[in-house]
């Protein structure tokens, strides 16, 4: 981790083995900030790839459902269903009798 963190820079390691108590809290808080770091570039590049997919799937999504509906509107645009349709409409103005229809 501390070559990670300051490659092949041997005068650190070097100071870091002569006296370790006084090097340590500040090689913790440099490899924390690296740590730090590292995950911010990592979260970046996931969110840049995850944009980039949702721009790319977002017209497959709308599409989901284009099966069930041309399904749907050919059981409702064939020819029974227009006669049986008419034949409603008609049962049911004979049932109001009286009323007029004004279109």
């Amino acid at each position: 981790m501390i070559q990670k963190v300051y490659g092949n820079n041997t005068e650190v390691i070097e100071i870091f083995k002569k006296t370790p108590v006084n090097v340590a809290k500040i090689l913790a808080d440099r490899i924390s900030m690296k740590l730090r770091e590292i995950k911010e570039t990592k979260f970046s590049q996931a969110r840049k790839k995850w944009h980039e997919n949702a721009q790319e799937n977002f017209h497959r999504s709308l599409d989901h459902r284009s099966f069930y509906f041309k399904q749907y509107e050919k059981k409702l645009t064939n020819y029974k269903s227009f006669s049986t349709e008419a034949a409603d409409r008609y049962k049911d103005l004979n049932i109001l009798g009286n009323v007029e229809v004004i279109d």
